[in-house]
């Protein structure tokens, strides 16, 4: 690494506290459109921070997962993965039944 280069892999964005808005970590998967195109982007010494989780079984992605709100929820699945998920005693429900004819 040269004198000013940056090691990208320990830094990500903030966007800087506004007014009464706290400061807000970029999830580095998102377009700067979500965040209602900021003035200002801060370079932090952080650990990047993602929206979105891909499940990876055996060199297979079989489960893409967003986070929206706060929780993470299922965007696309294998069959399998989808019924195991619907099964599992602590997601039952009709929530996880709505998400699964949603997304068969």
């Amino acid at each position: 690494m040269q004198k000013n280069e940056i090691a990208a892999e320990k830094f990500t964005f903030e966007i800087p506290a506004e007014g009464n808005t706290a400061a807000v970590q970029v999830e580095m998967d998102r377009n700067l459109g979500f965040y209602h195109n900021p003035k200002m982007l801060a370079l932090i010494a952080k650990e990047k921070k993602y929206s979105t989780m891909y499940l990876n079984e055996n060199g297979k992605d079989v489960m893409i997962l967003r986070c929206v709100f706060g929780k993470f929820q299922v965007i696309a699945s294998t069959k399998e993965k989808c019924i195991e998920r619907v099964s599992d005693d602590e997601r039952t429900g009709m929530g996880s039944l709505f998400h699964f004819l949603l997304l068969f």
